[in-house]
């Protein structure tokens, strides 16, 4: 067993930090490395969220509050007014990377690029797909409709109930356009209509 294996058991409760493995090796050989281990700052900040922890599952270390407070800043939020105004929408900012060559990217194109790079494919070849990546997503931003626009234009039935009434809705295209099958049974029906008056 490992430092991190006896700090974890400390977190889950399955051990206080006298009883670890760690802790009776330092105690009982001073040359040991656990000694120069538990003689570390950070070592024992960890024992000690670790105790924390097991006390109370709910503990959060302060970085894991900075963390939650900063995910809480970042989020879309949407206010309203009592009049009926449209809401005020505050985005989220999205962090950008750069690399050489292709410019800013998004955490999704410079994680693809990492891979790339990983899975052994030269600098150049990486920087064509992470190209292409950055041409579609500017793709998508100009063209690609939202569906909060969607339902702004009033094109969508919202609901179960406007989605049931949508599908039973005879659609306008229907009446002017009838398919292939719809055609041919049309025109077989024509043929019969003409062999019977005859």
């Amino acid at each position: 067993m490992g430092l991190l294996d006896d700090i974890a058991d400390v977190a889950t409760g399955k051990k206080k930090k006298k009883d670890t493995h760690s802790y009776k090796m330092a105690q009982n050989r001073p040359e040991s490395r656990e000694v120069r281990w538990m003689q570390r700052d950070d070592v024992q900040v960890a024992y000690g969220n670790a105790e924390n922890m097991a006390a109370d599952p709910n503990f959060q270390t302060k970085k894991q509050k900075e963390a939650e407070e900063a995910k809480k800043a970042a989020k879309i939020v949407t206010t309203t007014d009592g009049d009926g105004k449209v809401p005020e929408i505050v985005e989220e900012k999205v962090k950008q990377y750069n690399i050489p060559g292709v410019g800013n990217v998004s955490s999704k194109l410079y994680k693809l690029y990492q891979s790339l790079m990983d899975r052994g494919y030269s600098r150049a070849q990486a920087k064509q797909i992470i190209k292409l990546g950055v041409t579609e997503e500017k793709w998508a931003d100009e063209n690609l409709q939202t569906l909060g626009e969607k339902i702004g234009e009033g094109g969508m039935p919202l609901g179960i109930a406007g989605l049931v009434k949508g599908a039973l809705e005879k659609q306008p295209y229907e009446n002017e356009f009838l398919g292939s099958a719809g055609a041919a049974h049309i025109l077989n029906k024509m043929d019969k209509a003409k062999t019977e008056e005859k």
